[in-house]
């Protein structure tokens, strides 16, 4: 109940958020007593699995792992930062 009563602004608060460093928000409700909301699907993989996969060592070929962990940080910080404003 405490959830569902908080729904309703924080689903305003998704509906105002718009960046490119975060997901699209479409629609939400209430259904069998349950929030639901929907959102853009973002096709990729998540941040583990890329870093996974990502060379470590300046000799390896494309953006090494610090370099995309840096552009990682740096887009959640972009995103994060319009969401407080």
């Amino acid at each position: 109940p405490e959830a569902v009563a908080k729904f309703p602004g924080e689903v305003l608060a998704l509906h105002r958020l718009t960046h490119p460093n975060v997901a699209k928000f479409y629609e939400a409700g209430v259904h069998a007593g349950g929030p639901w909301y929907a959102a853009e699907l973002v096709d990729g993989t998540d941040c583990a699995t890329l870093l996974k996969t990502r060379p470590r060592t300046a000799d390896a070929p494309g953006l090494r792992w610090a370099d995309q962990v840096v552009k990682i940080v740096a887009q959640v910080a972009r995103a994060l930062k319009h969401g407080h404003h």
